[in-house]
């Protein structure tokens, strides 16, 4: 039931509860429509008892159209914003390649969790961060119309997870975007030049909002370290040349996707 939290003072409707609580209504509903369809709680009885009869047609087709929808979403994103926005050639990707890659991260997905709910907030997860990735590694841009998607949608992954903290994440968002504003700033002011992207900042904050503020040292550290790893393959690959620069979101996206799907098995496993 929507319950409407009134405030007697301003005589003002909180339109954050009501959202919240409409979407957790509908998805609920949702979930309970589908899940006779799906079977995916059959699924897992049947993946850890093997007795089990159960049919995986259901599953397999579930699987089989979230890819070819999330693999049409890339191909069309990668053939529309770079030229769109940053006047470069548009990505050509091997769609059979990209389809393999979705079935291949859908099916652990979809074993893994038992929720439909989580299912869809991971799929729309992953049909941002890859295209963000791509584009990124191949022009050094992060486009403001994917990463603020990518926020946004974190921050409503909080509100509906029973586990979720949105307060957490609203927190990692403001730290972590001010505190690279803050670092890059400074660094830039010594060493007289450029040091990092700003769009590499909103992809930092939009990422933070899937992991909260708990989770936001280890993201940033390992994004570090990847990054690290990624100047050394440059270096190497220039000839000892000096590397001007590398493009830090594929580290990043890398970091936010492992610790959230470490974050996420720890609470299943507790």
């Amino acid at each position: 039931m929507i319950m409407f939290f009134w405030d007697s003072n301003n005589d003002l409707i909180n339109y954050r509860y009501l959202v919240a609580e409409l979407f957790t209504l509908l998805f609920s509903c949702f979930d309970r429509m589908l899940d006779s369809v799906l079977s995916i709680s059959l699924s897992f009885q049947r993946f850890i008892y093997p007795k089990v009869n159960v049919h995986y047609f259901d599953l397999y087709c579930f699987l089989f159209i979230f890819s070819i929808v999330s693999t049409f979403v890339t191909h069309k994103i990668l053939n529309y914003l770079p030229e769109k926005y940053f006047d470069e050639k548009n990505i050509n990707i091997n769609k059979g390649y990209c389809f393999i890659f979705y079935i291949l991260i859908g099916s652990f997905i979809v074993f893994l969790f038992n929720n439909l709910l989580v299912i869809i907030l991971f799929f729309g997860f992953l049909n941002l961060v890859v295209p963000l990735f791509i584009i990124d590694f191949k022009t050094g841009y992060l486009p403001d119309i994917l990463t603020y998607p990518l926020l946004w949608l974190g921050l409503l992954y909080q509100v509906w997870m029973p586990y979720g903290n949105v307060v957490s994440a609203i927190y990692a968002v403001i730290l972590s975007f001010t505190m690279m504003v803050v670092i890059t700033t400074l660094i830039e002011k010594i060493k007289k030049r450029p040091q990092m992207g700003r769009g590499d900042f909103k992809l930092i904050a939009a990422c933070a909002a899937w992991l909260g503020i708990l989770q936001l040292p280890y993201f940033l550290g390992l994004a570090a370290f990847l990054g690290l790893i990624q100047y050394g393959i440059e270096y190497l690959k220039l000839k000892n040349k000096q590397v001007v620069s590398i493009p830090f979101g594929p580290a990043i996206i890398l970091s936010a996707s492992l610790w959230l799907y470490l974050f996420n098995v720890n609470n299943i496993l507790i």
